[in-house]
């Protein structure tokens, strides 16, 4: 829908920077706006037509003085998907149809972000709307997060670190949540909810200073003992899941989706998991397998189908390891001379040796995720 408001903060912008012509038409047929203030309020025949026709744009080739129109292009505006009214702008219709089209494609972002905010403004102070909205709001616009933040208290650049805390069995964490200002490590900036999936997701706040990077982790691990203790008493299973760090409000939706990549992903069991531990595989798993599909499929074939059948869990298992064989070889419950056998095996065959060579590591671990793919 194209209100009054809508369409004249279009036109005055126009004024502002353009000698552009414009009449902003509501769906039934009724001038908006124009910067010939006599024509507000009048019907608008042609543009009324197109809107409830199936055309998006008409060119007007000669001014029409009988139903004052001027000669122009007229495009039909939408509003997900709905046709809500209209914009002409005047003038010869060859050199103005991008230009109008523009000027169409300006109001329908106007739209868009009104429509976005008053949906924001029927919850002024609701604390969970406000983090769905962090959460799961891609569309959702920088200021229209500020404005919400403000009102609720949240400051727009506060350093914070994601956590998605999943629990087994699920269970009513309302209460919980609303007492978590209790833990002794909380701060008033902190930010606390419960996800679609009935999850808990933490933005904990954290305190800019030059220790940052080295102590963050004692940091948040402190900070969740309250956390496990709490959980634990409701008799239930926990796994705490670490995110990215970020220090503005519509980056926050990315660090929860790093924090939740873990599970969904990365397959993490462990109780304690950290984004920053599984970068690599988090930006390998952003190659299409097309692209390691091109790379290794030729090259996977011609190993022998011996070497091929150990070549993952030994692999794999060594890279978790660090390449410390007796680890390795406990968790293949292989004999470690087993172990340093079927990887000479590998270093012969391949000409590489991944235990000395970075290089050749990388490219074994890459040859891995392929063949991981594949299964």
């Amino acid at each position: 829908m194209i209100s009054r408001k809508v369409a004249e903060q279009l036109v005055a912008k126009l004024r502002e920077g353009t000698n552009l012509f414009v009449d902003v038409i509501d769906q039934k047929g009724v001038i908006q706006a124009s910067l010939n203030h006599k024509c507000v309020g009048s019907f608008h025949k042609i543009a009324y037509d197109l809107i409830k026709g199936n055309r998006d744009f008409v060119n007007v080739e000669k001014s029409l003085d009988t139903l004052g129109i001027p000669q122009g292009v007229i495009f039909v505006v939408k509003e997900n998907g709905a046709r809500v009214g209209a914009v002409g702008v005047s003038g010869p219709p060859d050199s103005i149809h991008s230009v109008a089209e523009v000027v169409k494609l300006t109001l329908e972002t106007m739209l868009a972000y009104e429509s976005q905010y008053e949906s924001f403004q029927k919850y002024n102070n609701s604390r969970d709307i406000f983090c769905q909205a962090l959460m799961y709001g891609e569309h959702i616009s920088k200021e229209v997060l500020i404005s919400r933040a403000e009102k609720l208290g949240i400051q727009a650049d506060c350093l914070q670190i994601s956590i998605f805390i999943v629990t087994e069995p699920k269970s009513d964490f309302t209460q919980l949540v609303q007492r978590s200002a209790s833990n002794p490590l909380a701060s008033e900036q902190d930010i606390v909810a419960i996800s679609r999936s009935n999850r808990i997701a933490v933005f904990k706040h954290l305190e800019r200073d030059k220790g940052l990077l080295a102590n963050y982790r004692y940091m948040v691990e402190e900070y969740l003992k309250w956390w496990r203790r709490e959980l634990m008493d409701m008799g239930v299973r926990v796994q705490f899941n670490i995110g990215t760090i970020q220090d503005k409000l519509i980056r926050y939706r990315e660090a929860y989706q790093h924090a939740v990549w873990l599970v969904t992903s990365a397959k993490c069991r462990e109780e304690l998991n950290w984004f920053y531990d599984f970068t690599d595989q988090y930006l390998r798993s952003l190659v299409p397998n097309e692209v390691h599909r091109s790379v290794f499929q030729t090259y996977a074939e011609l190993i022998d189908a011996n070497t091929l059948e150990y070549f993952p869990d030994l692999i794999g298992t060594l890279e978790s390891c660090n390449y410390n064989f007796i680890q390795a070889s406990q968790k293949l419950f292989i004999h470690k001379n087993t172990t340093a056998f079927r990887l000479d095996k590998i270093k012969t065959s391949l000409n590489i040796n991944p235990v000395k060579n970075p290089k050749d590591r990388d490219f074994v671990n890459n040859l891995l995720y392929y063949l991981q793919q594949c299964q």
